[in-house]
């Protein structure tokens, strides 16, 4: 029987394989767009992708998210894990943008990305699933990536809650749980063949940067 802290940890190594280097490009290139015959798979992926194309192709597959359709000219096309992405990062693309995390103005990428560095965080996933938990009895480290990412608040008493963007990520992690569940032997996936993820830093939601065009909002 699986426990809180079990189902937290399974959230946050699907957040951790979710958010490993360019799979929310790739994964939303072909939701938005389609399988991609191998001959033209340089010229679109090259632009975002500064190692070679077909190692970072072979690592999703080792993930299970990408394969080529054999009985499709070896189009390069989702799995159903892969596609079920779709939905959970648009989920928390929509929760970045409405509370302008991590920035005003950022890409479809860098929303889903930085949204998902949160949930890598165990701790982070058990304060804002947790229903009325007593947020008073968390300590400061534990509490430490929420309030920088603006999940929690103090009020002139001392007394933490959950802000508008904390309630509201309960959407996102929902479905992350949920694909976490559907495909947990691929979450739990240990071995080569995962590129290492780089580390985002999680800024102050008062930071404003500027960020490139998004093929998504």
């Amino acid at each position: 029987m699986s426990t809180p802290a079990m189902a937290d940890t399974q959230v946050s190594r699907a957040a951790t394989l979710m958010g490993r280097h360019h799979t929310v490009r790739i994964i939303s290139e072909l939701d938005d767009n389609g399988p991609i015959p191998q001959g033209a798979m340089n010229a679109v992926f090259s632009p975002f992708i500064h190692y070679p194309v077909h190692n970072v192709l072979r690592a999703l597959r080792t993930r299970g998210l990408v394969t080529f359709d054999k009985q499709n000219e070896h189009r390069l096309t989702l799995t159903e894990a892969g596609r079920a992405l779709g939905d959970v990062f648009d989920s928390l693309a929509r929760w970045a943008r409405t509370h302008q995390y991590p920035a005003e103005h950022a890409d479809f990428a860098t929303r889903v990305k930085s949204a998902l560095v949160l949930l890598r965080d165990p701790r982070t996933v058990s304060l804002v699933a947790a229903p009325g938990a007593d947020l008073g009895s968390r300590t400061a480290d534990e509490l430490d990536l929420a309030v920088r990412a603006g999940l929690v608040v103090t009020d002139a008493e001392g007394r933490w809650s959950l802000t508008d963007a904390g309630r509201g990520l309960r959407e996102p992690l929902a479905l992350v749980a949920q694909w976490a569940e559907a495909n947990a032997e691929l979450v739990n996936v240990r071995g080569p063949g995962r590129p290492a993820m780089r580390t985002i830093p999680v800024p102050a939601v008062t930071r404003a940067t500027a960020a490139g065009p998004a093929k998504r909002s």
